[in-house]
């Protein structure tokens, strides 16, 4: 198991690898590899067309994915988060209650992805905050307050 893909055919081969697993097998999904310029502070992010079954998604280059993040972040969780918004529908955010559904479903999918990641790979989930717990040790974080969920430049870890 690598952490990030180094080629675009890495990263189809995961795609198809996941697609039937996760019922998409009658979706037409492209799958990309991007520069930080395509992402807004996101490891990953899906276009989905609901009308058509189809939709694209991008995944950030491994070369600008923080090194700084409090947990690990591997392009197959991602590629598998990103897939399974192709399963749930989202809302228009229009109101706080909207947005609060949308933030609850998206940490769901986290969840989810993250347990099929840990199962495909027979890891417990203590394999996430490994760098996590090498960085407390050695009092590389949290020297500023607030640092839970961010990296060092502020931006948020997915």
């Amino acid at each position: 198991m690598n952490e990030f893909f180094e080629t675009e055919e890495e990263l189809q081969k995961c795609f198809l690898k996941w697609q039937p697993r996760l019922g998409l097998s009658d979706w037409n999904i492209g799958v990309a590899l991007v520069d930080n310029t395509d992402l807004d502070g996101v490891a990953g992010e899906s276009e989905v067309q609901w009308v058509n079954k189809c939709g694209t998604i991008s995944i950030l280059k491994k070369e600008y994915i923080p090194d700084d993040l409090l947990i690990k972040q591997p392009h197959e969780e991602t590629l598998i988060h990103e897939m399974l918004h192709f399963k749930f529908f989202a809302l228009q955010e229009t109101s706080r209650e909207e947005h609060f559904y949308e933030m609850m479903q998206h940490q769901l999918l986290e969840e989810i992805a993250k347990a099929l990641f840990l199962a495909e790979y027979n890891l417990d989930a203590d394999w996430w905050s490994e760098s996590y717990k090498e960085k407390v040790e050695s009092e590389e974080l949290f020297t500023e307050p607030n640092q839970w969920c961010t990296n060092s430049t502020g931006n948020s870890a997915r």
